[in-house]
C-alpha cells in the first residue's frame, strides 16, 4: 500500500484475477474497489477455461483486462460475457526459462531423474461424485455426455468442448445457449473428465519406464517460483503459512538475487 500511495504503481498484474475483489472501506462503512477507486488497470492473465472461476472472467475490476493464453478459452470468454465492458484478448503462450543456456549443465542434466506430474485425479472418481451428487436422471445424462466427449477428445485435433456439449443437447431437443450457467457446468464437468483421462492414461504408459510419477492419490501438485530468499523475512511468512495449509511441501532451491 505505500506504493502506492506514493502513486507509483502504473498497473497490476494477476493470474485469474487474483486480488481483483480487493476494497477500500470508508466512513459509514462504504466500500470501494480498490483498483476502480485508485484508476490503476487489472491485467487478469487467464491460462484455463472461462468456466472455471467464472466470476474472475468478468469485468471486475471496470478497469482489468482479460489475457488468455489460449485463443478457444478467448473466444469462449466472448460467448460467455457476450455485453462484458472489459477488454479481453489472447496472446500467445511462451515457455519461460531465466537461465542462459551456457549456464545449464546439460550432462548433468542427462544423468538425473524424469518426472511426471500427475496433473489431475482419477476419472472414475468424478463418475461416483455424479452418481452421489446428482439425481440418477441427471448423472446418467453426465455418463452419456461423457462417452460422447471421450469419442471425439481422444482423437487428433482440437476439441471445442462448447461445441459438444451443445450438440448432446440438441440432439435431445434442449437448448442451453440462453442459460450460460449451466452450459459452463456441463462444459468444466466433461474438460476435467477428460483431462483425468488423459493423465490416467500417460501415467499407466509411464509405468514401465524408468519416470518418477510425482503426486499421490491424483491430487494437484503446483510448482511456485518467487523472486526472494528463504532468509527475507516475507518469505519465511510465507513458507510457514503454506506448510500449515497443504499437505505436502518442498523448497527445491533458493538463491540470492542481484539488483
Amino acid at each position: 500500500m505505500s506504493v502506492i500511495d506514493c502513486g507509483d504503481v502504473a498497473y497490476c498484474m494477476t493470474w485469474c484475477g487474483i486480488g481483483q475483489d480487493m476494497a477500500l472501506q470508508f466512513e459509514g462503512g462504504l466500500k470501494k474497489n480498490l483498483w476502480e477507486h485508485l484508476n490503476i488497470p487489472m491485467l487478469k492473465f487467464h491460462g484455463d477455461s472461462p468456466v472455471y472461476h467464472i466470476e474472475r472472467h468478468g469485468c471486475v475490476p471496470n478497469n482489468s483486462v482479460n489475457i488468455y493464453a489460449w485463443k478457444e478459452h478467448f473466444e469462449l470468454s466472448k460467448k460467455i460475457f457476450p455485453n462484458s465492458e472489459s477488454i479481453s484478448a489472447q496472446c500467445e503462450s511462451l515457455l519461460y526459462y531465466d537461465s542462459l543456456e551456457s549456464n545449464i549443465d546439460f550432462h548433468a542434466r542427462e544423468k538425473g531423474k524424469l518426472y511426471f506430474l500427475k496433473n489431475g485425479r482419477d476419472p472414475g472418481s468424478l463418475q461416483r461424485y455424479w452418481r452421489e451428487q446428482f439425481t440418477a436422471g441427471m448423472a446418467k445424462q453426465l455418463r452419456d455426455l461423457s462417452s460422447e466427449v471421450l469419442s471425439i477428445g481422444l482423437r487428433p485435433g482440437k476439441l471445442k468442448m462448447d461445441d459438444v456439449v451443445l450438440k448432446f443437447f440438441d440432439e435431445q431437443r434442449i437448448d442451453l445457449r440462453g442459460n450460460w450457467s449451466l452450459l459452463c457446468f456441463y462444459i468444466a464437468q466433461m474438460d476435467d473428465y477428460l483431462r483425468r483421462v488423459k493423465a490416467t492414461m500417460v501415467a499407466r504408459a509411464l509405468l514401465p519406464l524408468p519416470v518418477v510419477i510425482q503426486g499421490e492419490g491424483w491430487e494437484y501438485l503446483f510448482y511456485v517460483e518467487v523472486v526472494g530468499h528463504v532468509t527475507d523475512r516475507p518469505i519465511t511468512a510465507a513458507l510457514e503459512i503454506m506448510k500449515k495449509s497443504t499437505k505436502f511441501m518442498r523448497v527445491l532451491g533458493s538463491y540470492p538475487t542481484h539488483s
